[in-house]
């Protein structure tokens, strides 16, 4: 489909592409320094089985014709099926990718959205921040921590890890625990890893979730097509497969969107293991950054049920920092009648 352009005084032209990318999005993003979240690969994932519409937003300086940001956000339901035409929701994962700081790119989105008829709100993600939404303060402000390793060879790694992550390492490999290198063709095995850590997240942390096996796993395939955003780790012992972590990459820089485990692993610290082999093997690899990714506010409140992850990434070596986004209500009336009706019908 053609894009839609969306002007402002301000001298910034939005374009929304949908459903696909402009050719050369992927080199764009790699030469802006950008999060592997505005990726074609993880628009695929984002959207696989008609899960949403894709959109691939560019704004431009209208006098200069510049590119001054680039982001891909996913819209559900899609504006085609039925619930959809009624209501919707834009969601980016993170800020888009830019080259100049100091860009508001709250405002043209702002006027783009009002002009669509179904849609309810956007979110505006912090995934693996790069820069902020807009300079001042956020509509809708929503904070929250992201944890980040230092770079450095892989003896800083250890040096940065508490000794109770250095127990759990050696207590791991004693139990005769060992990590590779996954691919495409584990993706079965690790999606069955993935299911059991949200069943254990349910009872803890009440925590609902619905999870179509078959479906999430051939939706990470996209992750591992051409230059191979996804990066799997897998941790076992005696031909089982027990923990497992998922890393999306782009240039120098990798950020863990999944992982999971078996109460096993969990007890004799497979999970601390394949993480401290995953985070080695990508810094041998060249990449400067290694984002563990993210926890609510408030997860230092040992009340918090985010608690116990923020501890156990400060333990392993992380730095936890803030990261704000927000939410853009268009239509806040629809919006609590939809909510409403979906907690009726239990949906």
């Amino acid at each position: 489909m053609g894009a839609e352009a969306t002007r402002l005084r301000s001298g910034l032209v939005l374009e929304v592409h949908e459903e696909e990318a402009p050719a050369g999005w992927n080199e764009w993003l790699l030469a802006a320094g950008g999060s592997a979240f505005h990726s074609v690969e993880w628009a695929r994932h984002k959207s696989y089985g008609g899960a949403g519409d894709q959109l691939f937003c560019i704004w431009r300086s209208e006098s200069a014709g510049e590119d001054a940001g680039r982001a891909f956000a996913i819209r559900r339901p899609p504006r085609g099926s039925r619930i959809g035409r009624v209501a919707s929701r834009v969601i980016f994962d993170s800020p888009p990718a830019v080259k100049a700081t100091e860009v508001d790119f709250v405002a043209s989105l702002q006027v783009w959205a009002k002009r669509q008829p179904a849609l309810l709100e956007v979110d505006l993600g912090s995934l693996d921040a790069r820069c902020p939404w807009a300079p001042g303060e956020m509509p809708g402000r929503k904070r929250r921590r992201e944890y980040l390793l230092a770079t450095g060879p892989e003896s800083d790694l250890w040096k940065a890890m508490s000794r109770a992550s250095h127990r759990n390492v050696k207590r791991a490999q004693k139990a005769g625990m060992e990590t590779r290198v996954g691919g495409r063709a584990d993706l079965g095995e690790f999606v069955r890893l993935y299911r059991s850590t949200l069943e254990r997240l349910k009872d803890v942390k009440d925590i609902g979730f619905r999870l179509d096996d078959d479906s999430f796993r051939d939706s990470l395939e996209p992750l591992f097509d051409g230059d191979e955003r996804g990066h799997l780790y897998l941790a076992g012992r005696d031909g089982r497969v027990e923990a497992g972590w998922l890393f999306i990459a782009l240039g120098d820089r990798a950020c863990a969107v999944y992982s999971g485990t078996t109460e096993e692993a969990r007890a004799c610290g497979g999970n601390t293991l394949s993480l401290y082999d995953a985070v080695c093997d990508l810094q041998r690899r060249g990449f400067v950054q290694v984002n563990l990714g993210g926890a609510s506010w408030r997860a230092v409140d040992p009340d918090s049920p985010d608690h116990g992850l923020h501890v156990y990434k400060t333990r392993f070596g992380a730095a936890s920092e803030e990261r704000e986004g927000g939410v853009l209500a268009l239509r806040p009336g629809r919006a609590r009648l939809v909510e409403g009706v979906r907690r009726l019908v239990g949906r």
